[in-house]
């Protein structure tokens, strides 16, 4: 079921961002470039060398892998912005029990106590990143809701069932 709930994501995403083209801030997609390669440099201990004996492994160049993870940013980037778009035009708010149910439900994934997961986010300055993803999660739900989906054999799907009712998506990824 995650998989079918993944797959109508990112079909509607999909045809949301071929639908609109605008201007992407050059910043934040190098931020994003910047962030993706930094964390990955961080998972092998900063090691270039390794890096560089990855990507070969892998049969790619740190040329192509820059250039993939900046198509990676652009998409991203346009999503959250097309998203935040659709949230402030249907003015949608998240309350206190949306915030927290996300950030109990973000806390379970990464096997935290809830209470632990806060401070960190507190820490790092990251509540408002986890109210703007809560958002945007209400957003999509409002967007899937207006949307006919089917299966493989043309049945419709209830995609209640994945992403709520529109007015209850708060707790979705």
């Amino acid at each position: 079921k995650m998989e079918q709930a993944n797959a109508i994501r990112d079909k509607i995403l999909d045809e949301l961002v071929a639908k609109v083209d605008f201007p992407l801030p050059a910043s934040i997609v190098d931020a994003e470039v910047e962030g993706q390669l930094e964390e990955v440099l961080h998972s092998i201990g900063h090691d270039e060398a390794m890096l560089e004996r990855l990507l070969e492994a892998q049969g790619t160049t740190r040329d192509e892998f820059e250039t993939n993870a900046r198509e990676n940013a652009e998409r991203g980037v346009r999503i959250q912005l097309l998203l935040d778009a659709i949230a402030d035009q249907e003015k949608t708010e998240v309350s206190q029990e949306e915030l927290t149910q996300q950030i109990i439900f973000a806390a379970q994934r990464y096997g935290m106590a809830p209470q632990e997961f806060v401070n960190q986010l507190q820490q790092a300055g990251q509540i408002g990143a986890v109210y703007a993803d809560a958002r945007r999660n209400k957003a999509l739900s409002s967007i899937v809701s207006q949307v006919t989906v089917t299966d493989d054999q043309g049945a419709t799907v209830d995609t209640t069932e994945f992403f709520g009712p529109a007015e209850d998506a708060a707790t979705q990824d």
